[in-house]
């Protein structure tokens, strides 16, 4: 209450004072008259101590406001990123006819294991084993024909030009039923390498087309990791660097495994970088085309001041800090780096043996005084 309020409130007790005097009957004071009355009573007797305490020499108690501390210390600072990451395998193949026919056999069945070499499936080639056959015998009779015009010309008997003639003749029947049997042989299927079917499309009857998937191959061996990241972290993973994998859909214990290879070139499309990750044979639990989470060290700093970020505080464009100093509270303007999780790396503004406030900071302002509850 203000000076000129007090001698406003003193004037009006003293005339109300004055004409209940007066009259015969007293006046009751109002509430909020008693209150004003109360008031200028409690100032002058706050005026009658502090007199007293002065001349006593009696010091006046300090309230201070209880919190906790941290030193600040120097130590490494570590940022991870999670990306997303899918199985393949150079042996997950959708193999296809080289030749155009009717299905005839399928040798195998879906989920079967088959060793590199065996037969998958046949189409039809009729018209070309007759075709060979037809050859063979003219291959037959060529044959019998240039033996004798070989042992004709060693005698000196025969012809050159005969001889020559039915040497030519055997040879083009030769070729020419290799080349029906390569064409034959075009009409199998094989298995380019030992794995389990995955699937088979074509049916016994059905019309196969050269170059259309007709049995898909699938095996564990070499199975990798394909990571795509963005452009932005293309320097920061490098060949060589660990990588932790997690199966969400697998009750699989995180996995540590090694970079194995980058990609030297940038997509066009998304502006992507790829990393592979190679998987050890004895995880059988994980096929190709699995989701896995890959979660990859970005950015570390073997010395740094590391502080919890909620503890950075903002003043318009400011950053600080709020610290103990003397058991007063001091603030510190920071400029803070890269952060991760609930920690954040401070460039400038801290240094070590700082006593950074952890606990009540929210409740103190520079200059409060503070009492350490460690």
């Amino acid at each position: 209450m203000g000076t000129k309020e007090i001698l406003k409130y003193s004037i009006a007790l003293i005339l109300v004072f004055a004409i209940a005097s007066c009259g015969s009957e007293q006046v009751e004071l109002s509430k909020e008259d008693t209150l004003k009355k109360l008031e200028i009573e409690k100032l002058g007797i706050e005026k009658k101590i502090m007199a007293l305490k002065s001349e006593l020499g009696v010091k006046e108690e300090i309230k201070s406001i209880p919190v906790q501390t941290e030193m600040v210390k120097s130590s490494q600072f570590k940022r991870f990123v999670n990306l997303q990451g899918i199985v393949e395998s150079d042996h997950n193949v959708l193999l296809a006819p080289k030749t155009n026919g009717v299905v005839t056999s399928v040798k195998v069945k879906e989920g079967q294991y088959v060793n590199k070499g065996d037969l998958l499936l046949t189409l039809d080639n009729a018209i070309l084993n007759k075709q060979i056959e037809e050859v063979e015998h003219q291959l037959n009779f060529a044959n019998t024909l240039f033996e004798k015009q070989e042992r004709i010309w060693k005698k000196k008997v025969g012809s050159e030009v005969q001889y020559l003639e039915a040497k030519n003749n055997k040879e083009n029947l030769e070729n020419r039923l290799n080349t029906l049997k390569e064409q034959s042989d075009m009409s199998r299927l094989y298995a380019p390498f030992s794995g389990v079917i995955d699937m088979i499309s074509p049916k016994v009857g059905e019309a196969a087309m050269a170059g259309m998937g007709a049995i898909r191959l699938v095996s564990q061996k070499n199975l990798k990791i394909r990571i795509d990241y963005s452009e932005a972290y293309s320097s920061n993973f490098k060949k060589g660097d660990m990588v932790e994998i997690s199966f969400p859909d697998l009750k699989l214990e995180k996995m540590n495994f090694k970079i194995s290879s980058i990609s030297q070139s940038i997509d066009s499309k998304n502006r992507s970088v790829t990393a592979y990750v190679e998987i050890p044979s004895k995880y059988k639990e994980i096929k190709p085309n699995m989701i896995c989470v890959a979660r990859l060290n970005d950015y570390t700093r073997d010395s740094a001041l590391v502080v919890p970020v909620n503890l950075i505080q903002k003043e318009k464009d400011e950053e600080f800090v709020l610290l103990n100093n003397n058991s007063k509270v001091i603030k510190r303007k920071v400029k803070t780096g890269p952060s991760y999780r609930n920690s954040i790396l401070v460039e400038s503004g801290l240094y070590e043996g700082d006593e950074l406030i952890t606990v009540g900071f929210q409740s103190v302002n520079e200059g409060d005084d503070v009492r350490i509850n460690n």
